[in-house]
Parts: C-alpha cells; structure tokens; sequence
C-alpha cells in the first residue's frame, strides 16, 4: 500500500521488520522507486534482496533490465545478463530475453544484443525490433535492414514499429533508396491507411531526405493528417531551403482545421529567418498567442531576436523583449550574436548595455562585442 501511494521511506521499513520477505513485497517497493524515477534506489533495493537470500523472479529482472537500458547502466546490465544466464532464465522466458535485448540495444550495445537474439530458442517481433531499433539509433541502416530481411526469414512478420525505427534512421543519414524500399514494403501490407504515426514517419524520413516531393505526395495520400505530419514536411522544407513551399503548407494545415501548435511556429519562424521576411514573422509571432492560445517560448524569442538583430530597429527589438513574461538574460547573448553576424552595431552597443545592467558582463558577451567591434572596425566607442 505505502510503495503504490509514493511512501516509499515507509515502505521500504515495513520490508526490513518483515520476518518473511516474499518476492511481491520486494517487487512492490522495486517497482514504487521506478514509477518515481528513483533508479539508484531500485538498484540498491534490487542487491538488498539478493543479499537476503532472495533470486529476483521475471517481473522484477524486467524492471531491472529497463533502468539499465533507460540510464544507459551498461555495466550493471551486463553483470545482470550473467546472473540471468546462471540461472537459466533465458531459457525459460523470452520477456526476458527481449529485456535483454533492448536493454543492450539501449545501451548502444548492437553486438550484444545481437549476440542474445541469436541464442534465445524463441523469438517474436518484439525482439527483433528491439534489436532494428539500437541499429536505427545508432544509424546503421544497413544492418537494420539486414534483421527486417532476416525477421522475416525468420516467420515473424513486421510491423508499424519495425518500419518506423528504420524510417528514422534512413532520415538521420539519408539513406532515401533504403526508405523508399520500406515505403514500398508498407504500401505493399497497405499500412498507411490504418496508421497515421507510420504514415507521419515516411513524411518525415522523405523530408529529411531532401525528397520534398514523395514527402509532400505521401502526405497528401494519408487519410487523416495530424498536426505532427505537417510539422514534419514543413521542417523538411526549411532543411531544404524551400521558405514558399512551407508557407505554403501552413496555409494548407489551416484550410484544414488544424491548429499550428509550439513546433509549428518554430518551424515558420525559423523560414522567415532564413529568407529575412520580418514582417512575416512579426505575424505569425503575434498570431501565436491572439489567435492558437500558443505561448512563446525562449526558442520563439531566440529566432526573433537573431532575426530583428539584422534589421538595427531597436523599437521592433524592444517590442519582443516587452513580451516576455519574464526575461531570460541568455536571450542578450543571442540578440549579441545576431548583432555580430549581421555586423549591427546600433543594436549590438545597446544590447551589451543591458547585458552588464543584467549582471550577465561574462567572457561570452565580452568576446561577441569585441569581434563585432573588430568585423566593423569600430573602436572609438
């Protein structure tokens, strides 16, 4: 009762005053330090109950294994992996066995995780994509799509998870034959009608590809369009350095009922910034919070400033800074920065006055005034 409600203090007593502790009073009080993120404490409570004589049972290994993968606790992961192989659990339980897996694929460990895959005497299609999934995040396209050829082999089919793991990594690298290999076997199963997170990670992997078209063509395909799925094609065509296409886009997702969230906005500001259209983002920084209820935040403010740092319009700059619910003093090294990439002076004096008012006078803002200085051979201040 005290592990459920959060006393974990309580709890953990009660335990040490049992004259029988049982695996569920160990797993309760496990599983309480986890569900608060209190990991060292489930390791300490995990070597405790060992120490008393006790062998952790499967729910408790799988716990165990996931703080392992989820801290990147490679070291305890691997002593675990040997306790577990002593035991013969492996044998007994593939839960285990795929904890295993992904703890080391999590762990960006591919070998390893490999290496138990192999020897487990059953494997389903959560184990191969945990195993695709440490390929994919460590962008090794090439040996993920080697374990979708050899999952199938295998008799396990794929699914939704198997191609989007390798969708993202295709994106991160650029592997575009590989994806459209993958967009071909999706379109084969007939899965993007059914999967709107599927369908969004295609858009997204052409995107990145720099392939705008097959991005834009998948995205018109896909039966229900998330606010996610625009933000994916609209990044893609600021990556690509197409600003029109994505204004473009943000008028589409409005003429069909979406409403832009934070990521949205942060996508159109950055397309302004990048084709130095002021008035624009002065729009869509005013529509944010007037017209989607979206609160900027200190990214928002960021992109404004480095784009009105170029226009030397402290009033427009003075403007923004007002809005701020509260200023955040990293923001003046931004608007400095902005200053001595655009070689403003006006602005760049101004906002070194306010940064020393701030108390933020710090090597940083030292450093970019003086090479702002320098770039416009300015010295007589």
């Amino acid at each position: 009762m005290y592990a459920r409600c959060g006393v974990l203090a309580k709890a953990r007593e009660l335990l040490g005053k049992l004259s029988v502790q049982d695996l569920g009073s160990w797993l309760a009080v496990i599983a309480g330090y986890v569900r608060k993120c209190e990991f060292e404490e489930a390791f300490r409570c995990f070597e405790q109950m060992q120490c008393e004589g006790i062998l952790p049972d499967q729910a408790i290994l799988l716990y165990i294994l996931n703080i392992c993968g989820t801290i990147k606790a490679a070291d305890k992961g691997v002593r675990i992996h040997k306790e577990v192989a002593k035991w013969g659990l492996l044998e007994d339980s593939i839960l285990v066995g795929n904890a295993l897996v992904d703890m080391y694929s999590k762990c960006d460990m591919t070998e390893n995780a490999r290496k138990v895959l192999e020897e487990l005497l059953s494997r389903n299609v959560v184990t191969w994509n945990s195993l695709i999934t440490g390929y994919a995040q460590c962008g090794d396209v090439e040996q993920a799509m080697k374990c979708l050829k050899e999952m199938q082999c295998d008799g396990i089919v794929p699914n939704s998870v198997t191609f989007t793991s390798i969708l993202k990594a295709c994106g991160a690298v650029g592997a575009l034959n590989e994806g459209k290999e993958i967009h071909y076997e999706i379109a084969r199963r007939d899965l993007l009608g059914s999967d709107v997170i599927l369908g969004t990670s295609l858009v997204d992997m052409y995107a990145k590809c720099g392939a705008l078209s097959n991005a834009q063509q998948v995205l018109q395909e896909l039966p229900g369009r998330s606010i996610i799925s625009w933000n994916a094609f609209i990044a893609g065509c600021i990556q690509k350095g197409d600003s029109e296409l994505a204004f473009t886009a943000f008028k589409q997702l409005h003429e069909e009922g979406l409403s832009p969230n934070a990521a949205t906005f942060s996508c159109m500001l950055s397309a302004c910034n990048r084709s130095g259209q002021i008035k624009d983002a002065q729009s869509y920084f005013s529509d944010m919070r007037s017209k989607n209820g979206v609160s900027p935040d200190l990214e928002h403010y960021a992109c404004m400033l480095d784009l009105l740092g170029r226009s030397g319009n402290v009033d427009k700059v003075m403007q923004v800074i007002q809005t701020l619910p509260t200023f955040h003093n990293g923001l003046w090294s931004v608007l400095l920065g902005a200053c001595q990439k655009w070689g403003n002076m006006n602005v760049g004096k101004w906002a070194f006055q306010h940064a020393i008012q701030a108390e933020k006078h710090t090597a940083e803002s030292n450093a970019i005034m003086s090479s702002t200085c320098a770039t416009q051979s300015f010295f007589n201040e």
